[in-house]
């Protein structure tokens, strides 16, 4: 595997002639991530792909897969890094990669299975926002925050979020702890701040906000607003018309005899009553129970103690729009 310094080099490499500069106190995946951004690759799509595999050496699962035409292959990778070599071999980077065999795939790049959709998804549970709740438990593993004058969260920061995550990588298979990348890119936008996959949205979101020194009752709303959007691309899709997506999502609810259409696949959700950011969480740690209420009554009930989701959200076209329930 390549050095973290090696993967630094190549990513300076491909952003040249962009506004992306690398930043060296960061991970080489989250550099990855930004450089994405700026090249305009999408999550999962050819591009992204083929310079994932010859920077990390590992196959990328996640992302777009019905869209592309032209799947990675071993060959298309390796000449990818032959190109970048040639081009390290005459910049100030070149220390920081070999040039031998150690600068190339693996004999056979791993093929990659098709395991997520395109689009996005958003919906919700009910369509009234009160208070904003965040935990603001003490996480001991995440790195001290950095100054507030530094990181406050300004309407121009927030504006650029909500535009970069309209072209968020995407993803409709829950994250695999053992894979590289297991949670939405969005959260590697913020230099300094570290993911935790597994945690639930709302301990994820408190955490970022006291990160970024989101104080007011905006800010964090925002914030939850643009965090939750990219959180449901990366964990579903769009494709509505894929009955083994609407299957998936009767498993998670409980359904035990599982429709063989779509059209019985809605109709046997529709009555179910779950929680949205429960669903949520579920994708992000799938060893979280999906809690199925038995009653609108108690649905509500848990819902109304800080467990709305955003009216934004939930009134928006999407995959799960059929859980919707009006309160």
């Amino acid at each position: 595997m390549e050095s973290p310094e090696g993967q630094l080099a190549l990513i300076k490499v491909w952003a040249h002639g962009t506004d992306f500069a690398v930043d060296d106190t960061n991970t080489p995946k989250a550099n990855f991530a930004a450089l994405a951004k700026a090249q305009g690759w999408e999550g999962g799509d050819v591009n992204w792909r083929m310079h994932w595999e010859a920077c990390f050496k590992e196959a990328y699962v996640y992302g777009q897969r019905e869209d592309s035409t032209s799947p990675t292959t071993p060959q298309a990778a390796l000449d990818l890094v032959e190109q970048s070599r040639r081009r390290l071999s005459s910049s100030s980077d070149v220390s920081a990669v070999s040039t031998g065999s150690e600068f190339s795939l693996i004999s056979a790049v791993p093929s990659i299975q098709s395991l997520d959709t395109n689009g996005s998804i958003l919906g919700g549970v009910v369509l009234e926002l009160e208070s904003l709740k965040l935990e603001d438990s003490e996480d001991v593993s995440s790195p001290t925050p950095m100054p507030t004058s530094k990181h406050a969260v300004t309407s121009a920061r927030l504006h650029i979020l909500a535009k970069s995550t309209d072209s968020a990588p995407q993803s409709s298979t829950p994250g695999d702890a053992q894979s590289i990348l297991t949670s939405s890119p969005f959260w590697s936008d913020f230099p300094g701040f570290e993911p935790d996959p597994r945690a639930p949205f709302k301990h994820e979101l408190g955490r970022l906000c006291k990160h970024v020194g989101a104080k007011t009752k905006n800010e964090k709303k925002n914030l939850q607003k643009l965090a939750l959007t990219a959180e449901i691309k990366f964990h579903y899709g769009a494709s509505m018309g894929r009955l083994d997506r609407w299957q998936e999502l009767c498993r998670e609810v409980g359904i035990e005899k599982i429709p063989t259409s779509i059209t019985q696949c809605q109709k046997v959700l529709k009555p179910v009553f779950v929680n949205l950011f429960n669903l949520v969480d579920h994708r992000r740690n799938p060893d979280l129970q999906v809690l199925r209420f038995k009653s609108y009554g108690e649905f509500n009930k848990f819902t109304r103690k800080g467990n709305e989701f955003p009216r934004d959200c939930a009134k928006q076209e999407g995959f799960i729009k059929v859980l919707l329930k009006k309160m």
